[in-house]
């Protein structure tokens, strides 16, 4: 068993594993409406993910850039990763066709 807080128009806003004045309303975990709102946040935070690891591999060319670390320096498996992103990145500016250099920068 779950429970529910509601906004105004009676959508659920929160789920939560103890009732409190905050959540009073019991709901079967397999409820269609604790699933829904369980897979929103769920995409809400899968593209947080994606804007944040853009935001470090960002972080990781600036301090490369300032040689505040060496690209050797980090473990292969990143440098791989890094290397990977990049090439992506090059391959997709250029067939970009709206003109943005990087549309995808936070």
């Amino acid at each position: 068993m779950i429970y529910v807080r509601r906004n105004a128009n009676g959508q659920v806003t929160a789920l939560s594993l103890n009732q409190d004045a905050a959540h009073p309303e019991a709901m079967q975990e397999t409820a269609p409406e604790a699933i829904a709102f369980h897979a929103a946040a769920s995409d809400e935070l899968a593209r947080s993910d994606l804007a944040l690891a853009r935001v470090l591999e960002d972080l990781m060319e600036v301090l490369i850039d300032k040689a505040v670390i060496r690209f050797t320096d980090l473990p292969a498996a990143a440098q791989k990763k890094l290397m990977a992103r990049r090439s992506l990145r090059t391959e997709r500016r250029g067939v970009n066709l709206i003109g943005d250099e990087d549309s995808d920068t936070v």
